[in-house]
């Protein structure tokens, strides 16, 4: 078995999309960090979610990702 067969690119989409719809659901996953994630992408988005509940924020939209993503120059790099 080679490590990229563990990679699932599908089902770090839909703990994206969970969160999105449930972004309490950051409480449940202590030890899931963005740097579980093979997809930057996922990544990035994983980060800005729980950036957003960490502060208070559970309307997890464009505008309020965008904005985490706009604060840190670290993650526009890893984005674009």
């Amino acid at each position: 078995m080679d490590v990229k067969d563990l990679v699932d690119v599908v089902g770090e989409a839909g703990v994206i999309a969970s969160l999105i719809y449930n972004p309490e659901l950051c409480y449940h996953s202590e030890d899931l960090t963005e740097r579980h994630f093979n997809d930057t992408v996922n990544s990035v988005m994983y980060y800005a979610i729980t950036s957003l509940v960490k502060k208070g924020i559970f309307k997890v939209d464009a505008v309020n990702i965008l904005s985490v993503i706009s604060d840190s120059p670290k993650l526009q790099k890893m984005y674009n």
